[in-house]
């Protein structure tokens, strides 16, 4: 896990208004971790796909979940997502462009991610599908969509993107829901 620190302008009693604030997140190669482990499950491109989704895109959980294929063109590579602002519209990736077409190849729903019957699934059964990853790649944090999420926020963060850059990628509508990105970077 990362440790992050956060900067503040000096208080009135003239401290340096320091203020730590630990982040849970994986390192990129924490998830490229997690990815190799979907090669042993029983649906490894719905797993990869999901995964690589969640990250590149930074999704919640409730858009996996939701997430449907007239979101995604890919013929010209891209995704379209909701946020505060209305529609935004994100490149796909190659390595996330050949999982969803094997995915696609495979599937008859309107959503992407489908249980083994054909269901959509349930809250409990993304999470049960990231913490079984986890396991099986051998990390010892428990991995949820929302750890890969922030995981996303804070390699943007990592990378120089400005609070602002992070927030409408993210599709969240404050920057203060974004803040923690915020790394110092000496």
């Amino acid at each position: 896990m990362l440790k992050i620190s956060k900067h503040r302008f000096a208080n009135a009693d003239n401290t340096d208004g320091h203020v730590a604030c630990e982040i849970n997140a994986i390192t990129l190669k924490q998830f490229e971790d997690l990815i190799f482990a979907t090669l042993g499950n029983r649906q490894p491109e719905r797993d990869k796909a999901m995964l690589l989704l969640a990250f590149y895109h930074a999704l919640r959980l409730s858009e996996i979940i939701e997430l449907e294929w007239h979101q995604i063109n890919l013929e010209k590579g891209y995704i379209k997502l909701k946020s505060p602002n209305g529609i935004t519209t994100q490149p796909l990736n190659k390595q996330l462009s050949y999982a969803l077409s094997a995915l696609r190849h495979n599937s008859s729903s309107k959503h992407i991610f489908n249980t083994e019957r054909g269901n959509k699934f349930t809250v409990s059964g993304i999470e049960k599908i990231f913490k079984r990853l986890g396991e099986r790649a051998g990390l010892n944090i428990s991995i949820s969509p929302e750890l890969i999420r922030t995981s996303a926020g804070l390699e943007l963060a990592r990378r120089g993107f400005y609070s602002i850059q992070i927030r409408d990628f993210m599709r969240n509508k404050t920057l203060s829901s974004v803040s923690r990105f915020e790394l110092n970077m000496n």
